[in-house]
């Protein structure tokens, strides 16, 4: 019997057995509520500064229950505003320091897979953009020339309707930019690497434990109670359904699928 799953992505990702539920007293310095990638990134970076830290992650449902495992399984340095209008609404130097950030993250990421790159899909064949009409290529260039202009780091490349059409054949495609800092990934299965070497570094991951604050540093639970030095909510837009803290944590985006 398989654990429940809300997606294709965590269908995939064969478990028959939930990780342990949160039962009786526990004292950590570091407890991380919510199992998704912001939550195991999270713990991941406390033992990083902080090795041999007591880090705990909890986890209300199955791990990646929410928008970690059902999303487009992108992992990129794209971002859904022009650069050029990053620059001019705040600054040309956080443009170029959020694109240097966007490019060494995915860097990061590839790092950290290594061997296991394949395991959780991880490969970087980057995106193609396309137009097919004499506006949207004006606009695909002056992008493009932002990225000069704004000095921007791994500018993407110009294609032609020939060199479109090599990668992806659109009918009546005028040309494309070719974006290298793009890769794919198996969400679920990422959700899953990074719990199993959490829990080789000596985390403690939870599932099925549903956690409330009732006071700050100690959290309560229908069959156990934590108390930590340090707490880090990592629930996303669910945090909405808690009474004391709905408004402390606004996403300004849930990709979620």
């Amino acid at each position: 019997m398989s654990l429940p799953a809300p997606s294709l992505w965590l269908a995939e990702v064969e478990r028959s057995t939930w990780r342990p539920r949160l039962t009786g007293a526990l004292d950590v310095d570091v407890a991380v509520v919510g199992g998704g990638l912001s939550g195991l990134w999270a713990a991941h970076a406390v033992l990083d500064r902080r090795p041999g830290a007591a880090v705990a992650v909890f986890e209300a449902e199955r791990l990646g229950w929410g928008a970690s495992g059902r999303n487009g399984g992108w992992a990129s340095a794209l971002f859904p505003v022009a650069w050029s209008r990053v620059a001019r609404d705040f600054d040309v130097g956080l443009a170029r320091s959020l694109r240097r950030r966007l490019v060494e993250n995915l860097g990061e990421l590839e790092e950290f897979l290594g061997p296991d790159a394949a395991s959780v899909g991880g490969r970087r064949q980057g995106t193609l953009t396309v137009a097919r009409s004499p506006a949207q290529w004006r606009r695909l260039l002056e992008e493009r020339r932002s990225f000069d202009e704004l000095g921007l780091a791994e500018p993407p490349r110009v294609l032609d309707a020939r060199g479109a059409s090599y990668y992806l054949r659109v009918r009546g495609a005028l040309g494309g930019l070719w974006e290298s800092a793009c890769a794919s990934v198996h969400p679920a299965r990422l959700v899953e690497l990074l719990a199993h070497r959490l829990e080789d570094r000596g985390g403690l991951v939870f599932e099925r434990t549903r956690l409330h604050m009732a006071s700050p540093g100690t959290l309560v639970g229908i069959e156990g109670r934590v108390r930590a030095g340090q707490v880090v909510w990592a629930t996303e837009s669910y945090l909405a359904a808690t009474r004391t803290l709905h408004r402390a944590l606004t996403p300004i985006a849930s990709q979620i699928i």
